[in-house]
């Protein structure tokens, strides 16, 4: 399946961007506590119809680092679905700065972070996704 990447977020600020996440990166700096929290570990290998917009436009899970750990604003189960099958996927980091009373030293830590675990996304980018149905999950 042939995806595309919404960039139809209103909820996104200027300083937040699309990247490309790798699967190892992703494993070795992932909070799994935050990871898990939303019984992330087994899923169905079905799309929610939520996770797309018209045309296979997929919205991407949203991250962030915290303690110089990624967690999720959303997107714990489609990230764990996709990454059972694909190295790499799309995903939206927050900018280095949207932590409130955030230190120049922690955004600089950020953002060696970011640039070590995932390489923008180019703006016409699309993917290849396991071919699974779109359902309503619930």
């Amino acid at each position: 399946m042939r995806v595309s990447i919404s960039k139809n977020r209103s909820c996104l600020d200027s300083g937040d961007r699309y990247y490309v996440l790798n699967r190892d990166y992703f494993n070795e700096y992932v909070d799994k506590e935050d990871f898990n929290c939303r019984k992330s570990l087994n899923i169905e290998q079905a799309y929610h119809k939520n996770w797309f917009e018209v045309e296979n436009k997929f919205l991407p899970p949203i991250l962030f680092f915290y303690n110089g750990k990624l967690q999720f604003i959303n997107g714990r189960h489609r990230t764990a679905l996709l990454f059972e099958f694909l190295s790499e996927i799309p995903v939206i980091f927050l900018s280095p700065q949207a932590k409130f009373r955030i230190t120049d030293d922690e955004v600089r830590f950020n953002l060696g972070l970011l640039n070590k675990i995932a390489k923008p996304m180019e703006s016409d980018q699309c993917f290849e996704f396991p071919d699974f149905a779109i359902k309503d999950l619930g």
